[in-house]
Order: structure tokens, then sequence, then C-alpha cells
């Protein structure tokens, strides 16, 4: 090997040793563990959900004709029941998971965080659907469209901020504390009124701005904005290849993310 070849290879190790344990620091930090956790709950449901998909659509000449001739035509029905229950809520599943991982590292229950992270989700999206005219609106419902993948990056914020705010909340002791002759269950629901109160004030606020400022729900604006450009990356190669170098560093989380915003850009 040349003295040319030597002084570049040690150049660029100097660099990657510079940099690796900022990098290591950043993959180790409570939010790209709770991001990488959190989407850990949702693996399941991928899993289970694209093995009934396949069951719909499996690959085989006359096979629809002959499961049509047993079951009749609406044989897919309760496949696509269990597709629409699982990937449908990938997104609240994921703000639940984030919200919790975040603030069981920071020592606290994290459930009450994980529900009140759920609640989020659904104040800053839209409460009806519309009907196939494109004018009646459908109120009373919770619409699944920004449950799914399309709601993803939208979950990935709420679940942090959720766990932030709540994290905060507790550490700083803004908390209702209830005697000790109280049952544990009723104490630690009043402990969580007060974060409980900020998180969905937050939210509250963020649903008005965003139907004020910018005319569409939170979750409509971030996926517009910054997970519609993500998933066109999954057509390119080199984007691919870099996503292949960040899980490499990441542990799994942009693996994870770019698995959803398929499935989002497949729905």
């Amino acid at each position: 090997m040349s003295t040319q070849a030597v002084n570049l290879q040690s150049t660029i190790m100097e660099k990657v040793n510079k940099f690796l344990p900022k990098i290591l620091k950043v993959v180790n930090s409570k939010p790209i563990v709770a991001i990488k956790e959190g989407f850990m709950l949702t693996m399941p449901l991928t899993i289970i959900g694209s093995v009934f998909l396949l069951l719909a659509f499996v690959p085989i000449d006359g096979y629809n004709e002959f499961m049509v001739g047993i079951f009749g035509a609406e044989w897919s029905t309760p496949l696509f029941q269990v597709v629409g229950a699982t990937f449908d809520i990938l997104a609240l599943i994921g703000a639940f998971g984030i919200a919790y991982t975040y603030v069981k590292y920071e020592g606290h229950n994290g459930v009450n965080a994980g529900v009140l992270a759920i609640v989020s989700l659904l104040i800053v999206m839209n409460a009806f659907v519309v009907a196939p005219d494109g004018v009646t609106q459908i109120g009373g419902v919770i619409p699944k469209a920004f449950l799914g993948g399309k709601g993803m990056i939208a979950a990935i914020v709420i679940g942090l901020v959720v766990g932030i705010i709540y994290s905060m909340a507790f550490n700083r002791n803004w908390v209702i504390k209830l005697p000790d002759s109280v049952p544990e269950g009723v104490s630690n629901a009043f402990k969580s009124l007060i974060p409980g109160f900020l998180i969905i004030t937050l939210a509250f606020l963020t649903y008005i701005f965003f139907e004020v400022v910018f005319e569409r729900t939170f979750i409509e604006t971030i996926y517009h904005i910054i997970q519609t450009p993500l998933q066109s990356m999954s057509d390119h190669s080199l984007e691919r290849l870099v996503l292949l170098y960040l899980f490499l560093y990441f542990g799994g989380v942009v693996f994870m993310v770019q698995l959803l915003l398929w499935v989002s850009w497949d729905q």
C-alpha cells in the first residue's frame, strides 16, 4: 500500500474517531431510544397485518376464483378487517409507545403519558370524514386515514413532546399529591392531572393554530410538508444506501420509520 493511501486511510479514521462519540451520544439519547423502542410496539402489528394482506392477494392464477367459489364474492372482507385494524392504527400505537418509553426512562409511570399521546393525536386531527359526494361531512367518527403510516411523522413529534412535557412536570413536582392512605391507582391518576392538562391544552391550541394559519390540521400539514418528500426517497437507490448507512448507526430507528412510510405510500 502506498504512503499516500496510508495517509488517506489514517485521515479518514481520525475523522471517524472524532465524530463517532458525538454520533453515539445522539444514538443513545432518550429521544432516539424512545423512537426506536416505541416503534417496536408496531412491529407485531405490521407483520400480522402483512400476513393477512398476503392471504388476500396470493399470487397464484385462479386463486381468487377458487376462494370466491368456496366462500363467496366477499371472501376477502374479513381479511381486510384485520389489515385495517393493524396497518391503520400504526401511528396511534407509535405515539403511545414513544411517549411511554421516554417517560419510563425518566423514571416515571409511562402508561398515562402514552394515553395522553393518543388523546393528543386525536385532538390535532379532524373528527369527521367526507362523504363520497365530496361535500357532506360525517361527524362523530375517528378517521383512520392519518392513524396509519400517513400519520407516523406526526406521531413521532407528538410522542416526544408528550413524553418531554410529562417528564418535565413530574421532575419539577408539578403534581397533585394525595395522602399515602389513598390507593396507588387513584393517586397516580391525580398525579397525571396537571401534566395532562398542560399536554391537552397544548394539543388544543395546536389544532386551532394550524386550522387558522394553514387551513388544515397539524397531521395533514406534517404529511404534506415533511412526510411526502421522505416517502419519495424510497424510489431512489442512493437514498436507500443512505438509509442503510443510518440504520447501521441508529439501531433500526431510520429503518422502522422508512418501513412505516412505505406502508403509507402503498395505502
